[in-house]
């Protein structure tokens, strides 16, 4: 009697480990599907028409504030952080034919909350006009630092795209 008693709890616990092994298998790959999901329609906010990429890291020849290059056939998305009044400024930057398609500040610790929209300034342009765009006075240290960061974008597309 003991014995059928143990290898029922054995059963137990062996069926029982085995569903939770399935049930996590099946969570991490919907968790995946998730943050792809995610990352796609972050990317969208930068390059619309995206389609399918690949991840790309900096090389040694790209300014340090580059992080990830995500890389398709309608254009660059390109992730960087800066430091402008505080530290962590983190834009994406999508470049399409050596222009910005667009910029958004994916996260800051700023207080002004203006570096959100910023990235409006730069639409359309390329390295030599985002060059002119004016910093707003009195945020000068962010404008400056989002300013340099699209240049850095500009700078690694080029590199990427060999132009």
């Amino acid at each position: 009697m003991k014995i059928k008693g143990s290898v029922f709890v054995l059963a137990v616990i062996v069926l029982s480990s085995g569903v939770l092994t399935v049930g996590n298998a099946v969570g991490d790959r919907l968790t995946a599907m998730r943050e792809q999901n995610a990352l796609r329609e972050e990317l969208r906010s930068v390059i619309p028409e995206i389609g399918d990429f690949s991840v790309m890291e900096p090389t040694e020849d790209m300014p340090d504030s580059i992080k990830l290059l995500y890389v398709s056939e309608k254009g660059t998305a390109v992730r960087l952080s800066v430091t402008g009044y505080a530290a962590g400024l983190e834009l994406l930057c999508g470049v399409k034919d050596g222009r910005v398609t667009s910029v958004v500040c994916v996260s800051s610790r700023e207080t002004l909350g203006k570096e959100k929209t910023y990235g409006e300034s730069f639409s359309g342009k390329a390295y030599s006009e985002v060059k002119l765009v004016n910093t707003v006075s009195g945020a000068t240290k962010t404008t400056s630092a989002y300013k340099k960061g699209v240049l850095d974008a500009l700078s690694a597309y080029e590199i990427v795209s060999g132009k």
